[in-house]
């Protein structure tokens, strides 16, 4: 990662460059002749070069570069001011190096010294994430060292988003870490969930609705049956007649009025059939017969009649 700003135009100036000598395996940063072309380099040997370029270079202007090579995929990338602008894949894996001249501002051979500004330059042995890259651009831009003293542990319950973090996050609801000097945290199961910052597998529940070991997997209560926080069960409970429930309830649910259930552990309720009726929740059918004859008034009356037995049943 580097921050730099380039002026005047000189051939090929270096931002760095790591060497043993002359011919010999290298890496290097700079402008490519003088055009305005950024040029970043991997050599293995005289026989395998793996180069990649990009015409990004804006005279004066202030460019934040993260080169890196990827092993995985034999790619060397290029990106500036948070942009991919050049991208190659070797034709062979690039081997190990162990370079021992260090250049900075010039390059080892008969290239130019640098003409322009240096703010900052980290180099890290290590395929860095774009995350990674960006956090460390930015202490950079603010002067600061990218190691300070010793890291310190991440205590349980929380854990470090990245290397170099400057401080840990908690583990977010839902997950759980009960190591120190963790990088993630581990997920509940499904359909269980946790306080933001647990440490321990336990504090995984199954949410209502579902029974089981919330660190490990939770199983939905079948049609008819329903589980609650508030009942210390092993399984899940029955529901009882005039109610139902459907797959993963916490609660049953009464019948709707005109409708009725008489066996317990039920999915539907069943509706009363034509001159029957019953309140919400009800185990039966009340025959209401006759009282359909008369005048409006016998039925209004009727009907009272029937809402005051109702009342009475509750």
């Amino acid at each position: 990662v580097a921050v730099v700003r380039f002026t005047e135009v000189w051939g090929w100036e270096g931002i760095f460059e790591f060497r043993n000598g002359l011919g010999d395996e290298n890496i290097f940063l700079g402008r490519e002749s003088i055009s305005n072309r950024l040029q970043f380099k991997i050599q293995d040997s005289s026989s395998l070069v793996c180069i990649v370029s990009a015409a990004c270079i804006v005279p004066k202007n202030w460019m934040t570069i993260v080169a890196g090579y990827n092993h995985q995929s034999q790619t060397l990338k290029i990106r500036v001011n948070n942009e991919e602008v050049g991208s190659t894949t070797c034709s062979a894996a690039l081997s190990d190096k162990t370079l021992s001249k260090t250049y900075l501002g010039k390059s080892n051979g008969y290239e130019a010294f640098f003409n322009g500004d240096i703010a900052g330059l980290f180099v890290f042995d290590e395929y860095m994430s774009t995350e990674m890259a960006s956090f460390a651009a930015d202490r950079i831009k603010r002067g600061m060292d990218q190691v300070v003293g010793e890291c310190t542990s991440c205590p349980a319950g929380t854990y470090a988003q990245m290397p170099g973090a400057s401080e840990c996050a908690y583990c977010e609801a839902g997950k759980y870490q009960s190591a120190t000097s963790a990088s993630v945290c581990t997920q509940c199961a499904a359909n269980a969930s946790s306080p933001m910052g647990s440490i321990k597998a336990g504090a995984c529940v199954c949410k209502l609705g579902y029974l089981g070991k919330g660190s490990a997997s939770c199983a939905a209560c079948a049609r008819g049956k329903y589980h609650s926080h508030g009942l210390f069960l092993d399984s899940c409970a029955e529901c009882v007649t005039g109610t139902y429930s459907l797959e993963g309830a916490p609660a049953c649910t009464d019948c709707p009025e005109g409708m009725f259930q008489e066996t317990a552990s039920a999915s539907v309720c069943t509706m009363c059939p034509a001159n029957f009726s019953s309140p919400a929740g009800a185990s039966e059918c009340f025959n209401l017969g006759s009282r359909y004859q008369g005048t409006r008034r016998g039925l209004d009356s009727s009907l009272d009649m029937l809402r005051t037995q109702v009342h009475s049943l509750d």
